[in-house]
């Protein structure tokens, strides 16, 4: 095999490995911002492998409010089983560590979920959640006039999630606590 050839298909295990020790689907942004990071797959090249990866089943793409994430198959986690031993350990190890240091936040941003959906023209509804351990701790739908709004709820609610769980609480128990 040429050289050229095993560094494309080291690149394309890796990008199967991250994936599959990750545990939770990742955007484009994610996966680039690892590669950036640990210099082991250049961007355009990242690209082109993420498509081929897709084209060939061994990836699966999910889409929520403009947000592709991508996803290993079972297709993918046969082959990097198969094939894990391609992948240098030195970048496995290294991956595995990008993998601690970064999975909190990743599976933070999959847990705290907004979303919305176009009734018509002038009517969004918006539904925001939290979930720890895929069990809902508060979920909410509001209905707003314009997907600008929609899109800006949204992206207040993952911003400022902490915020709006502990002055919710707060409001619930404080109204609780007097009417007792």
């Amino acid at each position: 095999m040429s050289d050229s050839a095993l560094k494309l298909a080291q690149s394309k295990l890796i990008i199967l490995y991250l994936l599959k020790n990750m545990q939770y689907p990742l955007s484009n942004g994610q996966i680039s911002q690892f590669a950036l990071e640990l210099n082991y797959i250049e961007y355009f090249s990242l690209q082109e492998y993420l498509v081929e990866l897709v084209e060939n089943d061994f990836l699966l793409i999910t889409s929520e409010n403009d947000i592709t994430r991508y996803q290993i198959t079972k297709d993918g986690e046969k082959a990097l089983d198969y094939f894990t031993n391609h992948i240098p350990k030195y970048i496995r190890d290294s991956t595995d560590d990008y993998i601690r240091k970064n999975k909190r936040s990743v599976k933070r941003n999959f847990e705290v979920t907004a979303s919305y959906k176009e009734i018509d023209e002038y009517e969004y509804i918006v539904k925001c959640s939290i979930l720890e351990n895929s069990i809902p701790l508060m979920e909410l739908k509001i209905s707003v006039g314009s997907k600008e709004q929609a899109k800006t709820a949204c992206r207040n609610w993952k911003e400022k999630t902490n915020d709006f769980y502990i002055k919710t609480l707060n409001l619930l128990l404080e109204d609780s606590q007097k009417n007792c």
